[in-house]
């Protein structure tokens, strides 16, 4: 990519960041317990799938975190309450080099960086209007890059809606991303890219298709490492929580909207010989006549900031609920800490917006060993060690 385009884009960063304050990371970094070497930081935070997957392979140091949502933040809080510091935005200035000094201080340590920066300008439930989004979420990515050039980690995942990747309207940016991710440190990373879809690897049942970009230090990796292969999904009523007849929800208490996507499922459902009443059929509750209905069977659609709290379970006469969200999303019972004063639309929402936890533990098991790291958890998901073959027609290999 010629070096002129970088310089505009950046030129936007930096416009968007001019009257920014400049953060400040302290000097001497709180260091974890002395056998902790495995160390995380995030941005675009939320409920920090990325930590809570860590946290089931090894001990490791939660270093920071970013979150512009301060109900967001405050159950970022309450679930990782060891991370040391949480910036309001990563699109202020911050000056993140002592955490590359201190990582530096043995190169055997691992620093691992996560984000899930905003899909909605990307993605087909909202306006797709890329880097003209006019909400300035696509300039999120910034952030992102920058946290990356100052902090050098071992290795790091980003991930987006596949449209991103897939769609012809986004292929110039997309490739504008990576390129830019490959110039980090003069070619640093091998840069690695794939759709995955969680209920494909996820363990999980659950639609959620996602471009997941990982980038791995040249000097560090010692070992060849592939994406997760498919398994076979959970039944869609594993992870349901038991209701009884009085948990109905009155079909007269839903709206218009609603009442139609119910009707038009049951003719779809029947239309495939299927017995609505009884199976685990889905359906989205909230999409507009013009979207269409959308109904799965044994599985829930894929689940969104805007759609989380409205999907509707046929066989339940009941709607999704929060804590099966979370199983979906491939989070554990009680790995979540809801403040009581955050409203149940925010939770809602922090779900929809989540990686799938089981998707990076899968990734990170794979490949934290890469880069020489003794995974102290491998045992508890040695189910996830098989790798699969690259699917060359879906991932991109650059600087190699």
């Amino acid at each position: 990519m010629p070096p002129a385009k970088v310089k505009v884009k950046k030129n936007v960063k930096d416009q968007a960041c001019a009257k920014q304050t400049i953060v400040q990371v302290p000097r001497q970094i709180p260091v974890p317990k002395a056998s902790s070497k495995l160390f995380y930081g995030s941005d675009c935070s939320g409920l920090d799938a990325g930590a809570l997957a860590l946290g089931r392979l090894s001990p490791f140091g939660h270093l920071f975190a970013s979150e512009v949502d301060p109900s967001y933040r405050k159950v970022f809080q309450e679930t990782h309450p060891t991370c040391k510091i949480v910036f309001e935005d990563c699109l202020k200035k911050r000056n993140l080099f002592p955490i590359a000094q201190f990582m530096e201080q043995d190169p055997k340590d691992v620093l691992v960086y996560t984000s899930g920066f905003p899909c909605q300008p990307y993605s087909r439930q909202g306006l797709r209007q890329g880097q003209h989004d006019q909400q300035g979420r696509a300039q999120v990515f910034w952030g992102c890059l920058d946290a990356i050039q100052q902090t050098k980690p071992t290795f790091f995942v980003l991930e987006n809606v596949a449209d991103l990747a897939r769609a012809s309207s986004f292929d110039g940016i997309f490739r504008d991303i990576l390129d830019m991710l490959n110039l980090i440190g003069n070619g640093l990373y091998t840069i690695h890219w794939t759709i995955l879809d969680s209920y494909e690897v996820g363990n999980v049942p659950a639609s959620r298709e996602r471009v997941y970009i990982v980038g791995v230090r040249k000097d560090r990796q010692v070992r060849s490492w592939d994406w997760p292969q498919p398994i076979r999904p959970p039944p869609l009523d594993r992870i349901l929580v038991p209701r009884s007849n009085a948990d109905k929800i009155a079909l007269t208490s839903l709206s218009d909207t609603a009442l139609r996507n119910v009707n038009r499922a049951i003719q779809i459902i029947m239309s495939k010989k299927g017995r609505w009443y009884c199976e685990p059929w889905v359906v989205d509750l909230m999409p507009a006549a013009s979207f269409g209905t959308n109904v799965t069977y044994n599985k829930l659609p894929t689940i969104t900031k805007s759609h989380a709290a409205g999907l509707w379970l046929m066989h339940k006469q009941d709607k999704v609920r929060r804590e099966e969200l979370l199983a979906a999303q491939g989070i554990r019972s009680g790995e979540v800490k809801i403040p009581a004063a955050v409203a149940d639309g925010k939770n809602f929402e922090m779900i929809g917006n989540s990686f799938t936890a089981t998707v990076l533990e899968r990734l990170f098991s794979v490949l934290l060993p890469a880069v020489g790291f003794n995974c102290s958890g491998r045992s508890r998901c040695s189910r996830f060690c098989s790798h699969a073959q690259v699917d060359r027609s879906t991932t991109c290999h650059i600087g190699t």
